[in-house]
């Protein structure tokens, strides 16, 4: 049977409610469409669009004063422009065989969009740390596009093709039996499982670990909220002067350091005016018992005290 392709937007195949046999049933049953072996080849389509034409239409939306910025990091190497170019793998991805299935996707999943990062009970775990690109696609597109990067990583790195494709192999490997364990699990136990720091270190050779418990330490320590927010009158520090920009809306000690020579003046009240605009509607996304139960109570306790930009691409 010819293998299927489907639009991003169209709704998952499979009925909301299945029984995990039926659903495992249901997975087999989507490998008389398309099979396995379907996935192993790409070749561009006749009627490609042009790779250029699609990350110059991307510019569109973004700041003109720092394209030449991202664009120069892309240059650095193969693997810093398939970074920049998630929408160039979205138009290819769009042409190839899938089972029918989508979920929320990342829509950017390389490897250099994971990391360590604290939750709300201050936990530090490891997860996907850039939702800019999210959308509803099939499950595939994500995981093609973080293994493709495990080779253009190691690549970057000096390795040989055959670390790269070690690493590629692993990578699916760890996500099929990942999948299989959540199948077997509760609902609320696939919502809440995590993998946090200690379990990041257990998975290390153990001459290894004591590396990333340094590294870890540092970060924490960096990451403290006395460091990052500092007590009501004293200015804000910036993290990283080269790729931050702070807002000149604000009152700040940290502008001076931060701005370049030719930076946009009128860049950073739009950025003020943006931020001042979605924090309501970032209110109004917290959990009630983080919101506050009475109307407005939430921002009577608080109010925007500085803003600012990050670029793209700047680690």
């Amino acid at each position: 049977m010819e293998a299927q392709t489907v639009s991003a937007t169209r709704p998952a195949a499979h009925p909301p409610t299945m029984t995990p046999a039926d659903r495992k049933a249901h997975g087999k049953r989507l490998r008389d469409t398309v099979r396995r072996d379907a996935h192993t080849g790409w070749r561009p389509a006749a009627d490609r669009p042009d790779p250029i034409g699609i990350l110059r239409a991307a510019d569109a939306t973004r700041q003109p004063d720092l394209a030449p910025l991202r664009y120069g990091r892309m240059l650095q190497s193969p693997f810093t422009f398939y970074r920049g170019s998630a929408g160039v793998m979205a138009a290819d991805l769009a042409h190839t065989p899938v089972s029918g299935i989508n979920v929320q996707v990342c829509g950017d999943c390389h490897l250099m969009n994971f990391g360590g990062f604290a939750t709300p009970e201050r936990r530090l775990i490891f997860d996907i740390n850039d939702l800019d690109e999210t959308l509803p696609a099939p499950w595939e597109w994500d995981v093609k596009r973080l293994v493709a990067s495990f080779v253009l990583a190691a690549r970057s790195n000096g390795l040989s093709d055959a670390n790269g494709r070690d690493a590629a192999v692993a990578c699916a490997r760890s996500y099929r039996q990942k999948m299989r364990d959540f199948a077997a699990m509760d609902v609320l136990d696939v919502w809440y499982a995590r993998l946090d720091d200690s379990d990041a270190l257990a998975m290390l050779p153990q001459d290894r670990r004591a590396l990333l418990s340094k590294r870890i330490a540092k970060a924490t320590a960096r990451g403290s909220s006395e460091l990052v927010y500092p007590k009501a009158g004293r200015g804000l520090r910036c993290a990283d002067p080269h790729s931050r920009h702070p807002s000149d809306h604000f009152s700040c000690r940290c502008i001076a350091c931060c701005r370049r020579p030719g930076d946009d003046p009128g860049v950073a009240p739009k950025v003020s005016r943006n931020i001042g605009r979605r924090s309501p509607r970032s209110i109004r996304s917290l959990p009630a018992s983080r919101r506050g139960s009475q109307g407005g109570r939430h921002r009577q306790r608080r109010h925007l005290v500085h803003g600012g930009a990050d670029d793209v691409g700047r680690r």
